[in-house]
């Protein structure tokens, strides 16, 4: 917008300026340039504006563009001269300064924000106050306020934009000069955070460590309170928010829990005081199941906090070599910064010491040189205007030079920035394998619940002792999943997993027979190491996904370094407007010389006036004829001597910047060509480092996802046939419950039959007792042959009859006997024949599984060698790579440095050539002048020789009448 302004207020000057030009030829003479003046009301620096564009030449012209350039150069003067300079507020804008009230009445002020004074001073807006403040400012402020000030309302517009532009320019240039030391502060300032948030972290741990060594069994695993996540800050919650998790856990009388533990359901609960009763309940408890958990989860958090604070050290370390890195580009920025001071007061020393050499010879050649040719002159010109498009294209490969080292400084602090970001994903992954560990464990106890009741023998046992073993391992499993809802379950589930085998199964034995105990042993073996692949696999996911990303991460780093170039090629427009904003400050400094040239030329003028006058004293003197021949000759031989030292002076100049332009074109291209050359095959390593890295890490990446396939065939082959093993050896089991449970039924029938017979025996015995006993008492009324005849027989049939009962009771019992026997032996030894076929069948599956967990923990082993071999190789290519672009950058800082001094030698001469320019300019101004001279005095010669004639004239007239007058006589 400030263009399209700009353009728009240089459009209505030049309409003016074409308003003005009546010969519509572009210029405009000095009475035309008196009416623009007038249009502009511009009055009052109208001589001051004549003077510096046309100067003593009464018939000379100017274009737009001079009339421009000068217009702006009269009105800096002008108010240079004019503005007041209480300007200093620029320089404290801290300060705030009063605002003047609108109106003054006595003592009081209105209109104002600020408060008045103390004591009133009577401050009023007239013009005399404000020329008083403009004359009480400082004048080190003044030419800045002359670049603001828009104070002429008829150039307002055209003097606010070239002001704009200027501004601009100049904000530009600070921002290019402070961009490097707000990209380092940018990175001091993103590594600062990073120190405080380690050393918060570093103090937080060791507090953490303090604070668990206590001797209770949930203080050293949990920390010092149980359900962390149901604190409102206070260290309390409600009892309902804990029944309610217990609850979704599976725990039912969560209630009746809290009230065995004293805790009241209408008050808060304080979660320190519930830790430290489950802890009491704990102890007391002698169940070793529950503390082995908690002595294996305190183990394990044990285990993850030297890791974790491994981890930090490791981080910190880091983090330190990254500040000492830092530290050194700072120290290598201050070395170079006092190299290039040392440079700048050398090349000033020089300079001084050239420019005393040029002012002596300036002084040599003014004493000799009077005379110039214009031809030479113009050759000299355009020498110049070469040798500065030339600079102009120096300078221009400077810039792009500097953009480079620029970009590449910012390459490096956004490779610091990538390392940061890659080590806040590798926390990421490390969380992720965290998670991905409890969904392990998750699983491993949802296999537990389902292989719990293979565990038994049921052969030792009744139905009711198998039906108990079965129903106490699940409530087991049951009160580890309650508990494991705590907040800290996450990090010490994994505790229960690397137990020592000992512990767990005399923690086991009151629960189950001490037939099994060999099976029980090995499942355990089994369960525990499943766990230790399956974590390790569920890391090299996490370290896979990981490199990904720092893949990704290579080729974007690949993709910028691409584009390096394309941004180089962009940054010439820039380039190209700073060389337009320096031709135009060279076409001033030019329009300056011919200021100053033409007020050279004014004086010769009055020295020719002044010759004039002498030749006009000298003029009564006619009778030196003779004498003025002689110094005409004299001059002319001067002339001509003067001539011809001049020539050979300026033909030896321009042969020697020649020569000396010509070496230093060839040595900068060469130089140049060199410099590119390097970067280029720099560049090319590097693209081709990246791109073997690119490589490698896909030959890393298609590994390890073979590898992970190949482990998740395993795994899921074995869960197969694991799973099918189970519903087996279950339907194995509930037949021969059932078997055993009708073979229990026949013998209680068999029971019962044989308790029968026996008592209808007794009975049978009981009556024949009986009988046998009530026979005597009728016979003893009798006579004594009755007695002897009648009851002998009934004694006899019965005696038999109860000696034939016997028999056959006898022999039931036996039968029964024999038959409960067989039965019994069948029922032992079928039992006997599926017990040793299941205990055959349960060690091989056994043997089979220990192989193939063998297998896996092998295949594990040997990807995790090879992933941290490949990742060590990784980080060697990274740290190849960072060394070359650090060497990179050293090499950029080199170019840097030669670029500098071969600008500083170009600096060098283009003074020597501007010291040449002046001087030629000097020696075109003593000769224009020295030839003036000559013309007036070839004109006083004619003068003088007519004036001769005429008198030689007068002279014969007065002879002639002289001899007239005698020959009257």
């Amino acid at each position: 917008m400030q263009e399209a302004e700009l353009s728009h207020y240089v459009t209505q000057l030049k309409v003016e300026f074409d308003g003005c030009d009546s010969t519509a030829t572009g210029f405009l003479d000095r009475e035309q340039l008196t009416e623009l003046c007038r249009k502009l009301q511009l009055e009052a620096q109208r001589p001051v504006l004549l003077d510096t564009l046309l100067g003593g030449r009464h018939y000379a012209q100017v274009n737009f563009e001079e009339f421009k350039t000068g217009l702006v150069a009269v009105l800096s003067r002008s108010l240079d001269s004019s503005t007041s300079e209480d300007d200093s507020s620029y320089l404290e804008p801290v300060v705030r300064e009063e605002v003047k009230p609108k109106f003054v009445k006595g003592g009081k002020r209105y209109g104002r924000r600020s408060q008045p004074d103390a004591a009133p001073t009577g401050v009023t807006d007239s013009p005399p106050s404000r020329s008083k403040a403009a004359a009480s400012s400082p004048g080190g402020v003044r030419r800045a306020k002359v670049r603001r000030s828009t104070s002429l309302e008829s150039i307002e517009s055209l003097k606010t934009e070239e002001e704009t532009g200027s501004r601009k320019e100049r904000l530009q240039s600070d921002f290019q000069s402070k961009g490097t030391q707000s990209t380092c502060c940018r990175g001091s300032g993103a590594l600062t955070p990073g120190l405080v948030s380690s050393m918060q972290h570093q103090a937080a741990l060791e507090e953490r460590s303090v604070r668990s060594t206590s001797p209770s069994l949930l203080a050293a695993t949990v920390g010092q309170r149980v359900l962390g996540r149901l604190d409102e800050g206070s260290g309390c919650t409600s009892p309902e928010r804990v029944v309610a998790l217990w609850t979704e856990e599976g725990i039912r009388n969560g209630r009746d829990i809290l009230q065995t533990l004293d805790f009241p359901l209408e008050e808060r609960l304080s979660l320190a005081d519930l830790t430290l009763a489950l802890d009491n309940e704990l102890l007391v408890s002698g169940n070793g199941i529950h503390q082995a958990a908690l002595i294996s989860y305190k183990n394990e958090v044990q285990h993850l906090q030297v890791q974790v604070e491994q981890a930090c050290r490791e981080r910190d370390k880091m983090k330190t070599d990254l500040d000492l890195s830092h530290q050194r580009n700072l120290q290598l920025v201050r070395e170079v910064d006092e190299h290039h001071s040392s440079l700048e007061t050398l090349n000033q020393s020089r300079i001084r010491d050239l420019e005393q050499d040029f002012r002596d010879r300036l002084a040599a050649v003014r004493g000799q040189a009077e005379q110039e040719s214009e031809a030479l002159v113009q050759q000299a010109e355009s020498e110049r205007r070469s040798l500065r498009g030339e600079l102009r294209l120096l300078r221009a490969q400077e810039a792009e030079l500097r953009e480079e080292l620029c970009g590449a400084k910012q390459e490096s602090s956004r490779l610091e920035e990538d390392l940061s970001a890659a080590k806040l994903k590798l926390t990421e992954a490390q969380s992720s394998v965290s998670r991905l560990q409890r969904d392990v464990d998750q699983l491993l106890l949802d296999k537990v619940l389902r292989t719990g009741s293979l565990c038994t023998q049921p052969s030792a046992m009744t139905f009711d002792q198998l039906i108990d073993s079965q129903i106490k391992p699940i409530g087991l499993l049951l009160c580890l999943t309650a508990w494991s809802s705590g907040p800290d379950w996450s990090e010490s589930r994994g505790a229960i997993l690397p137990n020592d085998d000992v512990q767990v199964k005399t923690s086991l034995s009151p629960l189950l027979p001490k037939k099994p105990q060999p099976t029980d042993k090995t499942a355990l073996c089994s369960l525990h190491s499943v766990s230790g692949p399956s974590v390790s696999i569920q890391t090299e996911l996490a370290v896979e996904q990981l490199k990904t990303k720092q893949q990704q991460e290579l080729q974007e780093l690949h993709v910028q370094l691409e584009t390096r170039v394309n941004y180089y090629e962009r940054s010439l427009e820039v380039m190209r407007q700073s060389m337009e904003v320096e031709r135009k400050d060279i076409a001033q400094a030019f329009k300056m010389e011919i200021s100053e040239l033409e007020e050279q030329k004014s004086q010769a003028e009055q020295e020719v006036k002044q010759l004039k006058e002498a030749l006009g004293r000298l003029h009564p003197q006619a009778g030196g004829g003779g004498w003025i021949h002689g110094q005409e000759r004299r001059m002319q031989r001067e002339r001509a001597e003067l001539e011809q030292n001049f020539a050979r002076e300026i033909g030896n100049l321009v042969q020697r910047l020649s020569s000396e332009k010509d070496e230093m074109e060839a040595e900068l291209k060469l130089e140049k060509d060199q410099e590119v050359m390097l970067v280029r095959s720099q560049l090319e390593e590097v693209r081709a480092e990246n791109g073997a890295l690119g490589q490698r890490l896909g030959a890393l990446q298609q590994e390890v996802s073979e590898l992970e396939d190949d482990v998740l065939f395993l795994i899921y082959a074995r869960n197969l046939r694991l799973s099918a093993d189970n519903g087996e050896l279950s339907a194995r089991l509930r037949g021969d419950q059932e078997s055993l449970q009708m073979l229990r039924e026949r013998l209680l029938t068999v029971s019962k039959e044989q308790e029968e017979g026996v008592s209808t025996a007794n009975q049978c015995l009981c009556c024949l007792s009986a009988g046998s006993s009530a026979g005597p008492e009728p016979g003893a009324a009798d006579p004594e042959d009755r007695a002897d005849g009648g009851s002998r027989p009934g004694l006899d049939s019965r005696q038999e009859d109860s000696m034939r009962a016997d028999a056959a009771l006898q022999l039931d019992r036996l039968q029964h006997l024999r038959r409960l026997q067989e039965v019994q032996r069948q029922a032992g030894d079928g039992h006997r024949e599926q017990e040793e076929r299941l205990q055959a069948r349960l060690q091989e599956e056994q043997g089979r599984s220990r192989q193939l967990e063998e297998t896996l923990r092998l295949r594990a082993q040997h990807s995790s060698s090879h992933i941290s071999m490949k990742q060590d190789q990784y980080e060697k290519a990274v740290l190849v790579l960072r060394q070359r672009t650090e060497e990179l950058e050293t090499t950029l800082k080199a170019v840097r440095l030669v670029l500098q001094e071969k600008v500083q030698q170009l600096k060098e001469q283009l003074a020597k050539n501007r010291k040449s320019g002046a001087l030629l300019k000097d020696l075109h101004g003593e000769n224009a002048q020295l030839m003036k001279a000559l013309q007036v005095t070839e004109q006083r010669q004619k003068h003088a020789e007519k004036k001769n004639f005429l008198l030689e004239d007068r002279v014969r007239a007065l002879n002639s009448l002289l001899r007239e007058v005698v020959t009257a006589v």
